[in-house]
């Protein structure tokens, strides 16, 4: 009887669904006003996820198919279907009232996946700019 449970145990750990891999993500545009009576919004974008797990632990790499530049490196966790990635923060170049500087962004990603897709919110923050997470949907590539 004991045998037969630890089939049961180890074939259903083996059957859990897994985030790894690579995910075709869209995030759907966003706007809201601002507490100061203004407004902020990004455009939809569309983005590689390629994910790796080790256990809790997951390492992903953004690429966007547009918009700021080369891939994101970003880390976090998977639990109980759920992921959660920051990258570090990055200078990006920018053009504020007409001179040439830099502004510090990141990405963050709050996923859930269920069956083939993964959905959630995803985040491209600038520093100094206004929290607004986009919702988004990933299938796998």
């Amino acid at each position: 009887m004991r045998f037969v449970a630890l089939i049961a145990l180890a074939l259903s750990a083996g059957s859990q669904a897994s985030v790894a891999g690579r995910w075709n993500v869209s995030a759907e545009a966003a706007s809201k006003r601002t507490d100061d009576g203004g407004s902020v919004s990004r455009s939809a974008q569309e983005f590689v996820l390629e994910v790796s797990l080790d256990g809790a632990k997951a390492t992903a790499t953004l690429t966007p198919r547009r918009g700021p530049g080369s891939p994101w490196a970003l880390t976090g966790t998977w639990r109980q279907n759920e992921l959660e990635l920051t990258s570090a923060w990055r200078d990006l170049p920018i053009t504020r009232n007409g001179e040439s500087s830099t502004a510090k962004a990141r990405y963050l990603v709050r996923m859930t996946l269920a069956g083939a897709t993964i959905s959630g919110t995803c985040e491209f923050a600038m520093e100094r700019g206004e929290p607004l997470p986009q919702p988004c949907v990933g299938r796998r590539d």
